[in-house]
């Protein structure tokens, strides 16, 4: 897998409609230049305070991936404080067990600071 020196690029954007978790992410390593894409759905989403669980299949990658694990902090206006983790799936893992992570609220290690964007956390009891 990559080393975390290798900066890396995410998206997310996940909400939910009539109770039922909709989005869609990316990831993207390295963050610029030649780089490989993964991407997909959301297909869990659990917001805790300032926190949100995700978890989803991969609909485009550039390899067997096939499912994702996303868990995001929000601490604050401009993203101060903002931390965030993407795991794509590793040899064993399906998108049923981190699927299970996403409602079991998990944490599989410490999600990393931003080094820019911004993440919004809203709707969170």
């Amino acid at each position: 897998m990559y080393s975390e020196a290798i900066p890396k690029r995410g998206g997310i954007s996940a909400h939910f409609v009539e109770g039922r978790p909709q989005g869609a992410w990316s990831r993207r390593v390295p963050a610029t230049g030649d780089s490989q894409l993964w991407k997909g759905t959301i297909s869990c989403l659990v917001v805790s305070g300032n926190q949100a669980w995700m978890a989803g299949p991969v609909t485009e990658s550039p390899d067997d991936t096939d499912a994702i694990f996303i868990l995001v902090r929000d601490a604050g206006a401009q993203g101060e404080g903002d931390r965030a983790m993407m795991w794509l799936n590793q040899h064993g893992e399906t998108l049923e067990l981190l699927e299970g992570w996403c409602r079991d609220k998990f944490r599989p290690g410490s999600p990393y600071p931003l080094s820019s964007g911004d993440i919004e956390v809203h709707g969170g009891g």
